[in-house]
């Protein structure tokens, strides 16, 4: 009950996430910035549909929260071994065990219990849970990881407070450390789900011990990790700052680069030899320097 409590919570900063990654991709659906494969200009796209991708993992993300959510079970009252046998001593027939369960359950909520289980839930669902917990983290990473990329270029910036130093001993400097913060989270709440992974195949027959003090570790941190790293992403998505100047004059650069592919194809159009027109313009481009235009000449 207080991991779903606690998925309720996540679910919420989530979604406040979600809504301010959206209204920063319509701000920049029109901004054209250069598009990057192995982190080399590829093709021009746009920055909000590059939020976009940042967007969709979150809605990934949310779909199997509220599947998680969807399918809640608790254990119920199942006995030491799951199979009732101490009630139904007490109580005399199955039919008064069931609505005790059925009572029981009702008190908590009305979630339906596991059919069958030993003495503890099973430990696949926390397995399942921290998956979702680790999606998250992967999300946020692979965001905050390009918004370091970013920053380094200058298109992008974090929030940056007037007092704010970004080193004591280079004064010039704005480092992303939010960004970086976020990605040190996400590397280890990642690294926290295989202990749930581990504890479901650990089980042995009814059930073990080796799992507890894991279990009280692993758990809390990892929904700890989750709310603060979805605290740092809201705080980004809300005050993130695109430098258009900085992008333009990148476009620019990259400008007859990128040209070539639409040469390509006007040429094959036009009936020239593709492998033959390739060389060409693969020789020519690899003569020129970055940030120089190619002259008449080339």
């Amino acid at each position: 009950l207080i991991q779903r409590e606690a998925l309720l919570l996540l679910r919420g900063k989530l979604l406040a996430t979600m809504r301010h990654l959206a209204a920063f991709a319509r701000r920049h659906r029109d901004t054209t910035v250069v598009g990057y494969t192995h982190f080399q200009a590829a093709q021009f796209t746009t920055l909000g549909k590059r939020a976009c991708l940042w967007l969709q993992d979150l809605e990934e993300d949310l779909s199997h929260l509220d599947f998680l959510l969807a399918a809640w079970r608790l254990r119920g009252l199942k006995g030491a071994t799951g199979t009732q046998a101490s009630f139904l001593a007490l109580l005399r027939t199955p039919a008064r065990v069931a609505r005790l369960e059925k009572l029981f359950l009702k008190k908590l909520g009305g979630f339906p219990a596991w059919p069958v289980t030993g003495q503890t839930a099973p430990r696949k669902a926390e397995s399942y849970l921290l998956a979702v917990l680790s999606g998250l983290a992967q999300s946020g990473h692979r965001f905050a990881n390009d918004v370091r990329l970013l920053a380094h270029l200058g298109e992008l910036s974090e929030p940056f407070g007037k007092d704010q130093v970004g080193s004591s001993a280079m004064p010039f400097k704005r480092n992303p450390i939010r960004s970086e913060r976020l990605t040190g989270l996400a590397r280890y709440l990642i690294n926290l789900a295989p202990n749930a992974s581990f504890t479901a195949a650990g089980q042995w027959l009814e059930r073990t011990l080796d799992d507890s003090a894991n279990r009280r570790l692993a758990l809390p941190e990892a929904f700890l990790a989750a709310d603060a790293l979805l605290e740092l992403y809201g705080y980004l998505a809300v005050g993130i700052v695109a430098h258009p100047e900085v992008i333009a004059t990148h476009t620019q650069e990259a400008l007859p680069q990128i040209m070539m592919e639409n040469l390509l194809m006007k040429a094959v159009e036009n009936g020239a030899d593709r492998q033959a027109v390739h060389e060409i313009l693969r020789t020519e481009a690899l003569s020129w320097r970055p940030g120089r235009w190619p002259t008449p000449e080339d």
